[in-house]
């Protein structure tokens, strides 16, 4: 569960009597929603979304050495 920048929308379930989530419990329950929003603004952010950033933006690309992949031998 994850705060994104589009409208809240919970979706709440209760998966030892509803295993095909059909029933959402956050429907009418504005107060369940709200605390359920909340909690997702406190939560830090995934270790694996952070790590992807990191590699993505501000770690130098690794280029092989063009003699090496040429000699692998075909």
């Amino acid at each position: 569960m994850r705060k994104a920048s589009l409208p809240p929308s919970v979706e709440l379930f209760d998966l030892s009597k509803d295993k095909s989530e059909t029933t959402n419990l956050a429907d009418g329950n504005a107060d369940l929603q709200g605390r359920v929003t909340a909690l997702a603004v406190e939560m830090r952010r995934a270790l694996l979304v952070m790590e992807a950033v990191r590699l993505t933006f501000f770690v130098s690309p690794v280029t092989p050495d063009p003699s090496v992949l040429f000699n692998l031998g075909d």
